[in-house]
């Protein structure tokens, strides 16, 4: 959910819903059916909704992989303005490219952010096994979404922690003021810590990354729960953040 300055945007699974402030439904959209001209014959999941105060419009992201799980896509949707209910540009960016190789993986765990400059679009990748392979980032440049063209962009993948295991659940950070980088962040597998990401931009250059370790409180995975009246358990997932 993003709240804007007279709406709110709910996506849950394949749809998405225009509310107005007093909780009324003014429009509920099948991801599907939004996107139908650039892919077909696939499976839609994993929405994100953010409000861009920086340009005052809203950028929604979701995932999709067609059925042999050997293609990807990146679904992009750019409102043109503060009302949900006015025009949309949207785009169908293959995952599954890390810059100019085809990895024939499939993106799982959408996480989106925005900030003055740019969107950042993080991934798992898998095989067609469903076997976690490695995370990545995408960074694209908000000039490009402006008029509804061609996408220019930046990928890094098969990023690690400062130990050398692969990072799992990247997630990027919301931005509430302008700045010339994105923060990501990332549990590492060892219950130790965190492993912090630093995106820099830099004029007419390709941006930067970095990463640094952050310490915490040891912790470990839940045990898995407790049901009512059954004796099958609830899995408590892992250890990536939301």
């Amino acid at each position: 959910i993003a709240a804007g300055p007279d709406h709110l945007i709910v996506t849950v699974n394949a749809v998405w819903a225009i509310f107005d402030k007093s909780g009324r439904q003014l429009l509920r959209r099948n991801f599907t059916d939004m996107f139908t001209e650039l892919i077909e014959d696939s499976v839609i999941f994993g929405p994100r909704i953010v409000y861009d105060q920086f340009r005052n419009g809203w950028v929604m992201a979701a995932l999709a992989r067609s059925n042999d799980k050997h293609r990807s896509w990146f679904l992009l949707a750019w409102s043109t303005g503060p009302d949900p209910l006015s025009d949309w540009y949207i785009w169908a960016l293959d995952a599954g490219a890390d810059g100019a190789i085809d990895s024939g993986y499939w993106a799982d765990g959408l996480g989106l952010s925005v900030d003055n400059t740019s969107i950042c679009l993080t991934a798992n990748m898998f095989n067609a096994a469903d076997q976690f392979q490695y995370s990545k980032l995408r960074v694209l440049n908000k000039k490009d979404l402006k008029s509804g063209g061609v996408l220019h962009g930046w990928d890094f993948w098969q990023m690690r922690n400062s130990d050398g295991t692969f990072a799992f659940g990247i997630q990027p950070a919301l931005n509430m003021s302008q700045s010339i980088s994105q923060f990501l962040l990332n549990v590492t597998p060892d219950g130790m810590g965190l492993t912090q990401w630093v995106v820099s931009q830099h004029s007419r250059l390709a941006p930067t990354l970095t990463r640094r370790f952050v310490s915490t409180v040891p912790f470990q995975m839940p045990p898995d729960s407790r049901q009512p009246e059954t004796q099958r358990q609830l899995d408590t997932g892992d250890t990536r953040l939301g």
